[in-house]
């Protein structure tokens, strides 16, 4: 961290804090590994993440992000707090990229990484399948990724989660190793889904989560909205899973009455 940097900090901490108009809970907070240089592995849903998570952490970090907001003051407030810009379009961009974060490692700077590339507002995905760079630095600087993640339940209020320490092997493969951080953050999720009680899926309606999705659309102002579709279309991830895969669980259980009803066909109007 620059000397320009050690300044700025705590007032672009401040500005985080001021943009946040809803309390912040800590729901499962483990300690943070005092230990640096660490990577930040945070879950990706809205605009609101980046000073949310400014404004509940005290250490200082660089921010992988799209080089969208560059000559806005979103992006100057980036700047200021240091980042490190990537076109996702640009295959040089990407890898440029990559060699300034492992610069930065090397100069005992934390990183913070959100890693699903795009809001994932995917209605039963906790998190988004990820590339491996991530779990690839870290293997290759033997550092801890601490994984973060954000809930907002009402958005009238957000909890966050920070999780212990996740360690790469030397010798651990970088897409299994990918998987199994997925695997974390996506638990730490369920952990917080499991407080919010249980409901009927025939309560849940398609219309509820448009409107979800559309109330995260809007959060960018009006003039921004057709060129955020336009950008992170391309960026957004459709998930498909075949009827195969979807009930291959069926092949495992052993018939009885208590699981009688998971092999029945339902009608649906």
């Amino acid at each position: 961290m620059s000397v320009l940097q050690t300044i700025l900090h705590p007032l672009i901490r401040k500005l985080g804090k001021s943009l946040i108009k809803f309390p912040i809970t800590p729901f499962d907070v483990h300690p943070i590994p005092k230990k640096k240089p660490v990577i930040f592995a945070v879950n990706h849903s809205c605009v609101h993440d980046f000073p949310t998570v400014l404004s509940v952490m005290s250490e200082h970090y660089y921010v992988l992000t799209e080089d969208g907001p560059k000559g806005s003051p979103a992006g100057f407030a980036l700047s200021a707090n240091g980042c490190v810009w990537v076109n996702r379009s640009d295959k040089v961009s990407r890898k440029a990229c990559v060699e300034q974060m492992r610069h930065l490692l090397k100069k005992g700077n934390n990183l913070m990484i959100y890693l699903e590339g795009t809001w994932n507002i995917h209605e039963c995905l906790p998190m988004l399948p990820f590339t491996w760079s991530t779990t690839e630095l870290a293997r290759e600087f033997q550092i801890p990724i601490v994984p973060v993640t954000l809930e907002y339940p009402d958005f009238e209020s957000c909890f966050y989660s920070i999780g212990e320490p996740v360690h790469i092997a030397p010798d651990e493969d970088k897409k299994e190793a990918a998987a199994r951080l997925r695997d974390t953050m996506a638990t730490m999720r369920w952990k917080f889904w499991e407080t919010k009680g249980v409901f009927e899926r025939s309560s849940v309606t398609r219309k509820d989560f448009d409107i979800y999705a559309m109330e995260r659309f809007r959060e960018y102002r009006p003039n921004d909205y057709a060129e955020w579709i336009e950008r992170e279309k391309d960026f957004v991830f459709h998930p498909y899973t075949t009827p195969e895969k979807a009930f291959a669980h069926l092949k495992e259980l052993v018939p009885s009455r208590a699981n009688a009803f998971l092999f029945g066909k339902r009608i649906h109007n």
